[in-house]
């Protein structure tokens, strides 16, 4: 099944997303102080979620669909009320990455229940429009499954870190799953060391070299 959204009122397929959504976010901890909450963490992180599959790219931005939507959709995630710009930063901000981490992938294996000769491909992104703390913009590695564009992964490289040593580790881990056949990478993966790390794990590796570039690896 596969969704459309924009700020129209919810269709089926529309409430179904939500529920989905709604569902797999319970299983983040919430890290707040019990005191004081006034919004639901899992109601607040699907707005995000849902906020950014709509095209909205900020904090601000999801805060005003919130209250755009204020009348329909703002009841299916049980708050009382749109959140504040500040309180979609503040969440946004202080849930564990890895616990997101895991909802994905959990997501993407509920995706892909029953496919098999998978085709995984691994890349890095910059996530524009973020900013780190020392005003850097964040990458992230993502591993995406080819037929479908289900996200299987993402892990954000570290300051000062190689998207490379990033990206083999994912592909490492990924790897244990037999559904998936197949990994491909951009040029920037092709060398040895990711070759031999996919090799090594028992899958095929189709690397992808640049127009004009000559086909030999790396060593790095």
């Amino acid at each position: 099944m596969r969704f459309s959204l924009n700020d129209r009122s919810p269709s089926v397929e529309f409430e179904d997303l939500v529920h989905l959504t709604f569902e797999a976010l319970a299983e983040i901890p919430d890290f707040r102080h019990a005191r004081g909450r006034q919004h639901d963490l899992k109601g607040v992180l699907a707005l995000i979620v849902i906020g950014l599959a709509s095209g909205h790219h900020s904090f601000a931005a999801i805060a005003a669909f919130g209250k755009r939507r204020e009348d329909d959709l703002i009841p299916m995630l049980g708050l009382p009320r749109a959140p504040s710009h500040k309180t979609v930063w503040r969440i946004a901000n202080g849930v564990d990455p890895e616990a997101v981490r895991g909802v994905l992938r959990k997501v993407g294996g509920e995706e892909l229940r029953g496919f098999l000769d998978l085709a995984v491909a691994v890349d890095g992104k910059c996530m524009r429009g973020s900013r780190t703390k020392s005003g850097d913009q964040p990458d992230v590695v993502m591993a995406v499954e080819h037929s479908t564009g289900v996200i299987m992964d993402a892990v954000d490289v570290p300051p000062g870190g190689s998207e490379k040593i990033v990206g083999r580790a994912m592909m490492r881990e990924l790897a244990k799953s037999p559904q998936i056949a197949v990994f491909t990478g951009d040029a920037l993966y092709a060398d040895r060391p990711t070759a031999r790390t996919v090799a090594g794990c028992g899958k095929d590796y189709l690397f992808k070299l640049k127009k004009g570039t000559s086909p030999t690896f790396s060593t790095t």
